[in-house]
């Protein structure tokens, strides 16, 4: 059994960093919010709101780790701060610091439901998904409270595709826990097979009850940002910035929430806000994604020298990050040559990279840009349509397939996938929506 003093460790960091509103019943699940009064160490200092910084608490743990190399429950708790300190400030070697400090505990201690747990959450983030989800199910499978780990078999189901798996594994979630975590993973999962309106009411009533729970800071500003993206993608602008500010207000320096309204600002024309809001976000966050949209903005505002620097900028970040985390970037960089015309042939290489991690509709819809950015039409076309299996309303998935049906002398099918993509979302791109625009006039035009 656990000491007092060692439970009081125990909170929600499943709640507020990796995704779940509660913890599993079992008590041997740690979490991050550590205190000062918790641990009782006069030396260490804490935040305004009594919670240990990270940082001190991450020290303070390889310090009893060191000195007790036989307490599985601290290396338990210090790979979950790790793996904190990883999503708080992407600072990505940490992954790798949590899966050695889960796998060090479950050498110790093999059947530590706790740290298979946590380093099945840390393997889903590293983006090795196949044995995420068998370590996930083998928690699920051993206890009905293991809701975290149910969570993290879905997830799992979810990026490799299995989607008909993951929405069982979702129900049973959701029969035992209406968490707004839970409600969140439904609402993906809405999105993806093509029911945004409902999609949009789950993540409503997750943020209601969010707020409710008692959710504050980034962890309430990541359902006003949730909702602001789901609103955009179905071209209801305006609302969605009203879900961003709402973000910034309660998380001032929420970089997810400044990107989402500088793209909003710009797909409403509002391009000199949007471009000082990516320079904040550059400049407070360094972002790849925050560089990339500063150079969409400039591009659109004419300044092609510019936005070539910016773009520039955010291909050397990329290369830095791939150093420590290649395979979690795989798509994300794919996508940004494909989109820019830039690397065409390495945006072919990691799409292929990704798909065989994730076989989801979003691995095959880059898979399938690249290629037609290569001008393999024909290759292209198979992915489009594994993409498009599940009737997402995604209108970005619409424009490249009607570029590749209209590439491949598809007319009918090409004016119906633009007609599509602009009916979704008439601003769904800086870059594209006049293209998507244009070829629809042109296509009309032929006989």
């Amino acid at each position: 059994m656990l000491t007092k003093s060692m439970m009081s460790l125990t909170a929600i960091l499943a709640g507020q960093i990796l995704g779940m509103s509660t913890l599993s019943a079992d008590d041997r699940v740690f979490a991050g919010n550590v205190s000062e009064a918790s641990v009782a160490e006069p030396e260490t200092s804490s935040e305004p709101d009594g919670r240990m910084s990270t940082e001190k608490a991450i020290a303070l743990f390889e310090k009893r780790t060191s000195e007790n190399k036989k307490d599985v429950m601290s290396l338990v708790v210090l790979g979950q701060l790790y793996l904190r300190q990883a999503k708080e400030n992407d600072d990505l070697p940490f992954y790798a610091k949590a899966e050695e400090t889960f796998r060090t505990a479950l050498k110790m201690r093999p059947d530590e439901k706790s740290a298979m747990t946590f380093l099945a959450i840390t393997l889903e983030a590293r983006h090795q998904f196949t044995e995420a989800l068998d370590l996930a199910t083998k928690v699920a499978a051993i206890s009905e409270r293991e809701n975290l780990a149910l969570a993290t078999k879905g997830d799992c189901q979810l990026h490799l595709g299995r989607y008909e798996e993951a929405a069982k594994t979702y129900e049973l979630l959701s029969q035992r826990e209406k968490s707004p975590a839970v409600l969140a993973r439904i609402a993906h999962l809405d999105e993806l097979q093509g029911r945004p309106k409902l999609a949009i009411e789950k993540i409503q009533e997750a943020l209601e009850a969010s707020r409710t729970w008692g959710f504050h800071g980034q962890d309430l500003a990541w359902y006003e940002m949730r909702l602001g993206h789901l609103l955009m993608g179905q071209g209801k602008l305006a609302d969605s910035e009203k879900h961003f500010r709402a973000a910034l207000t309660v998380s001032s320096d929420y970089a997810a929430a400044q990107m989402g309204l500088a793209e909003v600002l710009a797909a409403q024309g509002k391009l000199d806000e949007a471009e000082t809001l990516y320079q904040t976000a550059v400049k407070e966050h360094g972002e790849p994604p925050a560089m990339a949209g500063l150079g969409d903005v400039l591009a659109r505002k004419g300044d092609a020298a510019a936005a070539k620097v910016w773009y520039a900028k955010a291909d050397e970040k990329m290369a830095e990050e791939a150093a420590t985390a290649a395979a979690a970037h795989y798509r994300e960089v794919a996508m940004f040559y494909a989109n820019h015309d830039m690397n065409p042939e390495r945006a072919v290489e990691l799409a292929e990279l990704d798909l065989k991690q994730r076989q989801d509709v979003h691995g095959y819809d880059a898979l399938a840009w690249a290629l037609y950015k290569n001008r393999q039409f024909e290759q292209a076309l198979p992915a489009m349509q594994s993409a498009l299996r599940l009737g997402t309303r995604d209108a970005n998935m619409h424009f490249h397939a009607g570029m590749i049906y209209s590439a491949l002398g598809q007319t009918e099918m090409a004016r119906s996938a633009f007609e599509t993509a602009l009916n979704i979302n008439p601003h769904f791109s800086l870059l594209y929506s006049d293209v998507a625009q244009a070829e629809l006039q042109r296509l009309s035009r032929v006989q």
